[in-house]
């Protein structure tokens, strides 16, 4: 025979609460000088060190993988490069990403931290790969100013956020593929002004 317990809304409560005070007070009273278990520091873990074996999670993380992969090079850098004076062979991706879009250029940096992260969880060659060739080809469209804008619309609409993610992804990528892509990152710059500054439209760029 099975018992059952039932509580109300308000005793169930009451009883949660009187639970988180004991806690506290056992918390309390080891960091007084009570005995406490040895500590170890926190350290990161490397996305290589998990693996997804199966299940709605790993499909998740694969098809969301092939998508990135997916992802047309030249059509993430033709801005950039039209802005910089070079061949800029491919189409526009659409939508916001456009140069009449919302916010011209907007994810590039992201996407490029997210290849980073698929390197480093699976050691696929190819992701590292298109990973490098994204950061290189960014590289080659930073003006000798640190200017790394894809147009002035981005440069004037959404600066610091922009820059932000200009700078973070390429950075960002090498606590995650340091072992895999061997050159330093690019970093967009602005000698002698600050990021915003040089975004604010006092200098124009088609």
């Amino acid at each position: 025979m099975t018992a059952t317990l039932t509580l109300s809304r308000r005793e169930l409560l009451k009883g949660l609460a009187s639970a988180a005070a004991l806690g506290s007070t056992s918390r309390a009273s080891s960091y007084a000088g009570g005995p406490t278990a040895a500590r170890e520091k926190l350290s990161l873990m490397r996305y290589r060190d998990v693996k997804l074996t199966g299940g709605p999670l790993k499909a998740q993380f694969d098809r969301i993988h092939a998508a990135y992969l997916a992802l047309d090079e030249d059509g993430l850098l033709k801005e950039l490069r039209v802005r910089a004076g070079l061949p800029a062979p491919g189409e526009y991706p659409g939508g916001w990403y456009d140069r009449d879009g919302f916010a011209p250029g907007h994810c590039f940096g992201q996407l490029i931290s997210a290849l980073a992260r698929f390197s480093e969880a699976t050691g696929d060659e190819a992701t590292r790969a298109k990973t490098q060739r994204l950061v290189e080809g960014f590289a080659a469209t930073i003006g000798p100013d640190g200017y790394c804008y894809p147009s002035q619309k981005a440069a004037t609409y959404f600066p610091a956020y922009n820059y932000d993610k200009y700078a973070v992804g390429p950075v960002g990528r090498l606590p995650f593929c340091r072992r895999l892509i061997r050159d330093p990152s690019p970093r967009p710059r602005h000698p002698g002004r600050s990021p915003l500054h040089a975004a604010s439209g006092a200098r124009q760029k088609p």
